[in-house]
């Protein structure tokens, strides 16, 4: 039997456009940098639970 979870509580406070989002982009900000488990991460943009994907400002 496939369980239901996460997707099932994610659809509660991520949906957008009729989909289920969820994720993280990271991108180190120079060339040839890996991002590894337990590095320091800064935040440079967040959407509150429910708010969408972050889109590009046009």
């Amino acid at each position: 039997m496939r369980e239901k979870e996460p997707i099932a509580s994610l659809a509660r406070i991520r949906r957008w456009d009729g989909k289920t989002w969820f994720g993280i982009n990271l991108a180190p900000d120079a060339a040839g940098v890996t991002i590894r488990v337990g590095d320091e991460v800064e935040v440079l943009e967040a959407v509150p639970p429910g708010g969408g994907p972050i889109r590009p400002v046009s």
